[in-house]
């Protein structure tokens, strides 16, 4: 990325950060990733199915499980990632509030997409997912652990860092704090140009979301932690039943 390194002590003000997000991450190259095979294994789903991923985004997910439904917001990036699921039906929505053409048995939802939810929004999906499924529907997905947050916490103040072999496209990175969300300033650089953008990340503590997932319905909740040396923690969580 021509103009900036490590070195350069850069400043992102959220305000000033008109960069849509959606609409960029559907434009930037696909990459494998460390952590793609545990997904897999996590997220798959037996053909035939009733099931409908959440958050599509960048379509990894979605081409991997062939979901009956996929729910994405943003309609830029179904049309960037449609054909890679030609027998799923997509469905341009807020995922906190979609109500799907018929109930299904898995819903899943990757990328670590609900990290960038607030506890009330959590609440919220939590509760419409339970009223899209079957009785015994399970919900599975994977978030950022909070020891992830503990060691971004621990480099406050340092400054831009290269996160293009974590992130998996040329993206470089610096940190905010308010409470218990991290505010990442970001600098992509999509199609020849650098791009200026910030994403909201929140911590939840396993307490916090079996409570949650217990009180929008769901019965059984089982939690996997996945720590891989030089990669961030996820913290993958299935949840089964709903009364």
């Amino acid at each position: 990325m021509t103009g900036y390194s490590s070195d350069d002590n850069l400043t992102c003000d959220p305000r000033e950060c008109t960069t849509d997000l959606y609409d960029l991450f559907a434009r930037l190259p696909r990459r494998e990733h460390p952590t793609y095979a545990m997904e897999q294994q996590f997220f798959g789903v037996a053909p035939g199915t009733p099931s409908v991923e959440y958050g599509a985004g960048d379509g990894r997910l979605t081409r991997w499980v062939q979901p009956t439904y996929a729910v994405e917001l943003s309609t830029a990036t179904i049309e960037s990632i449609e054909h890679l699921a030609l027998t799923t039906k997509f469905i341009a929505a807020d995922m906190c509030h979609v109500e799907l053409p018929e109930k299904v048995s898995v819903s899943v939802v990757g990328g670590e997409t609900l990290s960038n939810f607030s506890a009330r929004s959590l609440e919220e999906f939590f509760r419409n997912a339970a009223r899209n499924s079957l009785p015994d529907g399970e919900l599975r997905f994977d978030l950022l652990a909070s020891d992830y947050f503990q060691g971004v916490r621990a480099r406050r103040g340092e400054r831009w860092h290269d996160l293009s072999t974590i992130r998996g496209f040329p993206c470089w990175e610096q940190y905010r704090f308010d409470d218990r969300q991290v505010v990442h300033a970001f600098l992509l650089l999509a199609d020849g140009e650098v791009h200026q953008a910030h994403l909201h990340e929140f911590t939840h503590s396993e307490a916090f979301l079996g409570s949650a997932l217990h009180d929008a319905g769901w019965v059984d909740v089982e939690f996997t932690l996945h720590d891989v040396e030089g990669q961030p923690p996820l913290l993958f969580v299935r949840a089964r039943g709903v009364a």
